[in-house]
């Protein structure tokens, strides 16, 4: 199985290196993919892309947020994202994505591959991109202790993390660039809840 992975890996990054430069020179390509967005009351509200590029995208939504202007997205396929409303209409809103332009380029494959590999005929590509969400993470913990370990699992709110490292519920982590607290110990690891959005990127 690994070695199916392996070689679906292989594939895909040829056929993403092949395909971006021509992807990122549209503005915005329509994609329909699921996603929720968190509101600044705590909820996660369910909401669909209608189009999208590597630096924003339009979202429709039958719950528009009420207050605040910066947003945390999680959209399928594609990951945990944070950005600004710039418009809202009936219905829906636009957000200018916050991220660097080496998360831009990647978001530009991302796409790249979204868009092409039904066409292309790599509907079980499914299973790399499981894999894929077992990724190596950068943990420092609240005495500057930093370790490395794996994301299991991620949401707009939270993460699971697997490791063998000691950590506390309460304690206050750094994963990446992203805040939060230990919320429960795991059979291999802990849970942190990320802290709300500050209204700037993370």
């Amino acid at each position: 199985m690994q070695d199916q992975i392996n070689s679906l890996d292989r594939k895909r990054a040829k056929i993403v290196a092949k395909l971006a430069t021509e992807t990122r020179r549209y503005a915005r390509v329509s994609l329909p993919l699921a996603g929720r967005y968190l509101a600044q009351n705590g909820w996660e509200y369910p909401c669909q892309v209608e189009d999208i590029s590597p630096g924003g995208l339009l979202l429709k939504t039958e719950y528009p947020p009420r207050n605040g202007k910066h947003i945390v997205l999680m959209i399928d396929g594609l990951g945990r994202m944070e950005g600004d409303i710039v418009r809202e209409f009936n219905g829906g809103f636009a957000v200018t994505l916050c991220i660097t332009t080496r998360k831009k380029d990647r978001l530009g494959d991302n796409l790249t591959w979204e868009l092409n590999k039904h066409r292309l005929g790599q509907n079980d590509e499914r299973l790399s991109k499981r894999e894929g969400r077992k990724s190596q993470v950068y943990v420092q913990k609240e005495n500057g202790t930093k370790f490395l370990a794996r994301s299991v699992d991620v949401s707009i709110t939270g993460m699971a993390i697997e490791t063998s490292e000691e950590v506390k519920p309460g304690e206050r982590v750094v994963v990446g660039r992203l805040h939060g607290v230990v919320t429960r110990r795991l059979s291999n690891g802990f849970a942190i809840r990320f802290d709300p959005p500050s209204g700037k990127a993370s």
